[in-house]
């Protein structure tokens, strides 16, 4: 596909939304050679063509699919959403919380007793007073920035979610994260993340179906959580509700904080690690590619 189509699909497919046939005629087809490829190839292929039977305005629109999960899952509260940084009042903000932005991923910002403690997992902000100012700063860079417009060129499914900022409730303490790897709802693959806000110490273990633990790759071992202890199992009925919402669609992960004993739900993700390879997968790219069907 020359550039000019390429620009021109991403135009068009955004208001095609509601006519799912020509959403699809207008997607590639799967290549010829899918059962062959790698996970992280997939994933790949799946950034630069979005999958048509996707509502992604919803699904990956952070404070849309609150709506959609909330009466399957615990999900933080929301105290705010705006589609424009002058519709943010601090004053009229808790003290405490997380902002985020809804239509992307590696923005957000927390904030206890109105002092910030840091932006986009770096702490250079620490100790700033989050005042309407500050955050209406925060919110255009996210709405705005370069690399904002650099994401919805990669990640192609963000050109279907509108920008927008959420401030939501701030879970502490979070023990980890569960993240859900599902093809056609069926969890195959599950990575727990022990981090702090900017990923100092940052720590991983992996699972496979039957939550029995796999070991790491050499290359990746030092990261490797090796007395994380046991982790809560999530249930017959949260499974169950991911496999209902999620059975219809080839691939996603499902995310979740582990928190004062309970699973909350936090976002879906299409589009694992990005043109990222690998990563922390390693060696399991493959075998996770073949539950990846065409």
């Amino acid at each position: 596909m020359d550039l000019s189509a390429r620009t021109l699909r991403d135009a068009v497919l955004p208001y095609l939304e509601p006519y799912p046939l020509l959403r699809r005629l207008m997607n590639a087809r799967k290549p010829p050679n899918w059962e062959t490829l790698s996970f992280s190839d997939k994933i790949a292929w799946q950034c630069d063509n979005p999958d048509p039977a996707i509502d992604y305005a919803a699904m990956a629109d952070k404070h849309r699919v609150k709506e959609i999960v909330r009466d399957k899952f615990l999900v933080p509260a929301t105290f705010l959403y705006a589609r424009a940084p002058e519709e943010i009042d601090a004053q009229a903000l808790p003290a405490t919380y997380v902002m985020k932005a809804a239509h992307g991923w590696n923005m957000s910002l927390l904030v206890e007793d109105r002092i910030a403690l840091g932006d986009n997992h770096k702490r250079d902000d620490s100790g700033q007073r989050a005042d309407t100012r500050y955050l209406r700063e925060v919110a255009h860079s996210w709405l705005s920035s370069e690399a904002e417009h650099d994401r919805r060129r990669v990640e192609r499914q963000y050109l279907f979610v509108k920008p927008g900022i959420m401030i939501e409730e701030l879970l502490k303490p979070v023990d980890y994260e569960l993240k859900l790897l599902l093809f056609r709802g069926r969890m195959r693959f599950a990575q727990v993340f022990y981090r702090g806000f900017e990923h100092s110490d940052f720590r991983y273990r992996h699972f496979d179906e039957n939550w029995t633990e796999i070991e790491p790759d050499e290359d990746v071992r030092p990261h490797y959580e090796l007395n994380g202890g046991d982790i809560a199992i999530p249930s017959e009925e949260m499974l169950s509700n991911l496999f209902a919402l999620c059975s219809g669609i080839d691939h996603v992960r499902a995310d979740f904080y582990h928190c004062r004993g309970r699973y909350y739900f936090s976002e879906f993700t299409f589009t694992h690690n990005g043109l990222g390879g690998p990563g922390f997968i390693g060696s399991l790219d493959k075998a996770l590619g073949a539950f990846w069907l065409r």
